[in-house]
């Protein structure tokens, strides 16, 4: 299965999942095998919305594909979500980043991927 979360729509920076789930049905993926939350305007929410999908189905892995510098605050926020509802015995999370040069600046930045990891870090200490 495959869930496609947020809703924040502003490309080519942020790219909702209405978008892209258009993209996953012209590369031929069955409708029936897509999830889609386009409510979720953050990581957090996104987080709070695919564990309780996560729940609903029973499901006991997740597998996040996010851009490599997102990757740790993605993992971490989906990991607080599962403590809070006391569910990080029951769904394991593992993250798939994306291979994308380090130093390349991604669509609608004006900073390069090694940039963008620090301001991650940033958002992880507040």
């Amino acid at each position: 299965m495959l869930v496609l979360s947020g809703g924040r729509s502003d490309p080519p920076e942020h790219v909702g999942a209405l978008e892209i789930v258009l993209q996953m049905l012209g590369w031929g993926l069955d409708p029936d095998r897509i999830l889609v939350d386009s409510a979720s305007m953050n990581t957090l929410e996104q987080a709070e919305e695919v564990v309780k999908i996560c729940v609903g189905k029973e499901w006991t892995k997740i597998m996040l594909a996010v851009s490599p510098y997102h990757s740790y605050r993605a993992f971490l926020t989906f990991v607080a979500v599962l403590r809070r509802l006391n569910r990080d015995h029951d769904i394991r999370v593992t993250v798939a980043p994306a291979g994308t040069k380090w130093w390349d600046t991604p669509p609608g930045s004006e900073s390069t991927r090694v940039s963008l990891l620090d301001l991650e870090f940033q958002k992880i200490r507040e």
